[in-house]
């Protein structure tokens, strides 16, 4: 007897973990999500920016601790006291990262006091390569050509691979990510990447041209350094101030996204002699009145000032301390 569509997925799915996902909202964190449902049953997903991870990991806990074991943490870079309510509130916690401020967790003393921790870490893949290449060695998933080039081209964008032939596609891929909903994305490549049809290559090509007509509205000041801070109208034109400005260093401000976040880039062609992430990640503990929190990896970051502060302040904090973030920048390496 042939099995109908509903049975198919049935016995498809029976033999999927059950898990709940935490991932970023970025391309990275997209990727996870597109790539974790080839390798468990995601019965449901959070994405979220840094700022809100507890508020959604309250969620997740709160709802599915008692039914589900299993939690995948995936691209967050994710503070010691929320990993520990994790640890506690579900039998299993996967995690997927490549921030620099993660490394501890991948160390052998701290696995070695939470048996119910799983972290897959490296510097040089994103969380979606290091997702999908546990997934394809160790839990069952399927490799395919498609699901490899998907998983690739995130791994280009997300970690500056702009050597690599694939490059210029993967810039089409994170503006897909920014200008759909997570759903309609993770619908467009669940089978991986076969290619854009013409309408979307239409499609990429407008946004383009409008997120260069947002910066070319944009308001600069640049410091003596020439590093630039960036004011932007519209928080999908911070991907790409690096790309088509002239300088190595940006602080970028989108009022639209958060008043007192503010993204941290450098050029691509800086990346050997310059890290973000040592740059910034002590600004918190030199200046807890003005920082909250900050951090990143090699090519990109944020610092998440106190809501109090008015951008005038934010871009005053940035005059005064260029050089001493520069300097931290410089020599560091990827």
């Amino acid at each position: 007897m042939r099995m109908n569509l509903s049975q198919n997925w049935i016995l498809k799915n029976m033999s999927k973990e059950k898990v709940v996902l935490l991932s970023h909202y970025d391309l990275d964190g997209a990727g996870c999500s597109v790539l974790s449902d080839h390798i468990w049953d995601v019965v449901d997903r959070k994405h979220q920016g840094y700022p809100k991870v507890r508020k959604s990991l309250s969620y997740l806990i709160g709802e599915y601790s008692e039914d589900v074991d299993t939690i995948v943490i995936a691209d967050l870079k994710i503070e010691l006291d929320d990993l520990l309510m994790a640890l506690i509130a579900f039998k299993n916690v996967i995690y997927y990262d490549h921030h620099e401020s993660s490394e501890y967790f991948a160390t052998e003393e701290f696995q070695k006091a939470h048996p119910n921790f799983e972290c897959h870490f490296s510097l040089d893949l994103c969380s979606t390569a290091l997702m999908w290449i546990d997934g394809v060695k160790n839990k069952g998933a399927k490799r395919t050509p498609q699901l490899d080039a998907f998983m690739n081209m995130v791994d280009t964008y997300d970690l500056w691979h702009t050597e690599k032939a694939r490059w210029n596609q993967s810039i089409i891929l994170n503006d897909f990510f920014w200008h759909l909903h997570m759903r309609d994305f993770r619908k467009r490549f669940k089978d991986g990447f076969s290619g854009y049809t013409d309408d979307e290559l239409v499609f990429a090509a407008n946004l383009h041209q409008s997120r260069i007509n947002v910066i070319e509205r944009a308001t600069v000041e640049e410091m003596e350094s020439g590093s630039k801070v960036v004011v932007v109208e519209e928080s999908k034109a911070i991907n790409f101030v690096s790309s088509v400005m002239e300088g190595d260093v940006f602080y970028i401000i989108a009022p639209d996204w958060a008043k007192t976040n503010v993204s941290v880039r450098i050029k691509d062609d800086v990346l050997d002699n310059f890290n973000v992430n040592n740059g910034i990640s002590e600004l918190p503990i030199r200046y807890p009145k003005f920082v909250k929190s900050a951090g990143g990896h090699a090519a990109a970051g944020g610092i998440n000032f106190h809501e109090h502060l008015s951008i005038n302040d934010i871009v005053d904090f940035l005059y005064e301390n260029d050089l001493v973030i520069r300097g931290e920048f410089c020599g560091a390496g990827t």
